[in-house]
């Protein structure tokens, strides 16, 4: 609860910033965007065990395994980077990793689904790309913010478009990909094989907003030095 109150606060300043017509830098913009990313986190934890006291005895042997595990380790040693990728941002990565072939869970294991994807499955997908959309349209809030130069404007620009248009191009693209295969197949590999294109653009597109976000606290306005006037907002009695 403190953490999600610490990062409210600071979600509270931004927007009196720009109620208060004062700039907002990009290392801000970035940060805010990165609340939003820690609430949705702390929401979806907020019932999330913890405290665990009582261990779970693993036994040395273990009974063989079934067909279906069987598959599950096959699917694991087979899945390549790019399959890997879209199950961990999908958050169905759950179907490609045998527990018993590890030494410990994963951090970002969802758990497993043995009836293939199910409602559960397209609300982890719906909301990646929410939250993503959303992540990315926050650096919008520097859209018009004095830059050092019309180059790195510009540059920030084009990262925010990317970032914002990424999400849900993907899905588009995955949809329709899968629809035009049943009219042209050369068509459906077509926008299969551009989906593929669109995770390294987006990396790109992160990386722009970083590095400018450093580089342009060289050059800072006067009114980003200055505070917020909370008196203005609540005026005392």
């Amino acid at each position: 609860f403190l953490v999600v109150a610490q990062t409210l606060w600071f979600i509270a300043q931004c927007i009196a910033r720009k109620v208060s017509k004062l700039p907002l830098t990009e290392l801000e913009v970035i940060t805010l965007g990165h609340t939003l990313l820690t609430v949705a986190i702390y929401i979806a934890w907020w019932d999330k065990p913890y405290r665990v006291t009582f261990p779970m005895r693993v036994y040395e042997t273990l009974p063989e395994r079934t067909k279906e595990q069987e598959k599950v380790k096959a699917e694991m040693e087979d899945a390549d980077f790019w399959v890997m990728a879209f199950e961990y941002a999908s958050g169905i990565q759950g179907a490609y990793i045998d527990l018993r072939s590890v030494k410990r869970v994963g951090m970002f294991y969802p758990g497993y689904t043995k009836d293939g994807w199910n409602v559960s499955d397209l609300g982890g997908i719906l909301t990646t790309i929410i939250v993503g959309t959303l992540f990315g349209a926050v650096h919008f809030l520097a859209w018009s913010s004095p830059f050092p130069s019309t180059h790195t404007q510009f540059l920030w620009q084009f990262a925010t478009i990317v970032m914002t248009t990424v999400p849900p191009a993907a899905v588009v693209l995955f949809l329709g990909g899968l629809m035009a295969g049943y009219v042209s197949e050369s068509l459906g590999g077509l926008m299969i094989f551009s989906l593929s294109l669109l995770p390294p653009l987006y990396f790109v597109g992160r990386g722009i907003t970083i590095v400018l976000a450093f580089v342009t606290l060289a050059a800072l306005p006067l009114d980003a030095y200055r505070d917020v006037a909370w008196s203005d907002f609540f005026p005392h009695i």
